[in-house]
């Protein structure tokens, strides 16, 4: 996790930006499903926006996010 006092930003798929929230509120936000694998989360100390499903956050995911393969559902 991040250093206390930082924010994270949520860029939706359908470009909506939200934020700022603190990793608790972030995780938080994971594990109900609303931030989403494909969203992308971004702080100021960060070059670019990046898939939530690439960064160390991608483990609260929920497991219907984290399964990126549409196959393995089938």
């Amino acid at each position: 996790m991040m250093e206390s006092g930082s924010k994270w930003y949520v860029r939706r798929a359908n470009g909506i930006k939200e934020g700022g929230f603190t990793d608790q509120e972030l995780i938080a936000l994971l594990r109900k499903g609303i931030v989403e694998a494909q969203d992308e989360i971004w702080m100021t100390r960060m070059e670019d926006w990046m898939k939530v499903e690439e960064t160390i956050y991608s483990l609260y995911l929920t497991p219907e996010d984290s399964a990126s393969d549409p196959q393995s559902a089938v």
